[in-house]
This record gives C-alpha cells, sequence and structure tokens, in this order.
C-alpha cells in the first residue's frame, strides 16, 4: 500500500477507495434468514395469539412453546414492542391489531437476514441512507456481523501506463533469446 501511495503521490497511479458495510451471518441468522428457524419475538407473538392476545411474563413462561424453546420473553418484550407487534406495561405484552389476528409480514431485521443470506459470502451495503438497517443489524449480534470496510481501486494514470509499457518492454527484452 505504501508504494502505491507514493506512486499516486507522483501522479502515476490513482487510488480509489470505497467504503462499505460488511454483513456476514451467523448460524443463527442463516437459519431465520431461510425459515429453519423464526425470530423470537415472532414465535413469541404466536403464544400471545395461543392466549388471548394478551399475557403477563409469568403467563408466558408458562407456555409449552416457551418452556419448550428456549424463550426468554422478557429479553424480547422490548422486540416486540420495537417491531410494532406488541405493547408492554406494567409486565404486560398486549398485541396489536396487525399481529393480533395473523402473522405479521416480515419485519426489516427477517427482510435484512433474508437478503444478505442470499448472498454468497457477504453482503456489502455502501452510502449512509441505509443507517437504521445497519444499527438494527447490529443491535442483533446473534444473528449479523457487521464490519466496517474499505475497498481500494488501483489504475495507472497515462503517465503510470508509460512507466509499466516501459518496463515490460525491458524485462520481455531481457528474456527474449531472439535479442542475444
Amino acid at each position: 500500500t505504501a508504494a502505491a501511495v507514493e506512486l499516486e503521490r507522483e501522479g502515476r497511479l490513482v487510488i480509489d477507495e470505497q467504503e462499505y458495510v460488511e454483513v456476514k451471518l451467523t448460524d443463527a441468522g442463516r437459519n431465520i434468514a431461510s425459515g429453519k428457524n423464526s425470530l423470537p419475538e415472532r414465535r413469541i407473538a404466536k403464544v400471545l395469539r395461543d392466549l388471548g392476545g394478551s399475557a403477563s411474563i409469568k403467563q408466558l413462561l408458562e407456555h409449552p412453546l416457551v418452556k419448550h424453546g428456549a424463550l426468554e420473553p422478557g429479553k424480547h418484550a422490548r422486540g416486540l414492542t420495537e417491531l410494532g407487534w406488541a405493547d408492554f406495561d406494567k409486565g404486560t405484552l398486549v398485541l396489536q391489531p396487525l399481529a393480533a389476528s395473523a402473522e405479521p409480514k416480515p419485519s426489516s431485521l427477517e427482510q435484512l437476514l433474508q437478503l444478505a443470506n442470499a448472498t454468497e459470502d457477504a453482503l456489502e451495503i455502501a452510502g449512509d441512507n441505509h443507517a437504521d438497517a445497519l444499527a438494527l443489524l447490529r443491535s442483533r449480534k446473534d444473528y449479523a456481523s457487521v464490519k466496517e470496510r474499505t475497498r481500494r481501486i488501483v489504475r495507472a494514470t497515462d503517465t503510470g501506463q508509460q512507466m509499466l509499457d516501459a518496463f515490460a518492454r525491458e524485462k520481455i527484452a531481457e528474456f527474449d533469446i531472439r535479442t542475444q
């Protein structure tokens, strides 16, 4: 990199830097994205529907899906409210109408996980207009790792290309049997 920077100072190279965010799913994130598992908030919403649309944390803890599914309703109560699927007041979760009658449509977190899962290696997000989505992914470290990255693209200027061409001619002449 130091050599490239020096050649850029001499006007022989141009270095373009592109910042982006790399998103890689964890196994848990891939399982949710592929439909093998669902978000804990989605499973708790189902339990709340089974219980008539509202329940205390204590009532949720007694439900078989919570007991056997290793769900922690208290831990995910905030997520339910952030998704707009439930209200949480004085220890009681109450489903919102959009989640009370049927499965809610995929949340933005689920959509992001599905998008990241569709890429072969990692999802790359560039630009500042994705800050909310990235904050959401960063808050759920169990589903994805989010890292700031920089891609550097190096290209020769006209002067640099002339230097490369001269260097190539010189090296080819060194090894050309006909010239010896």
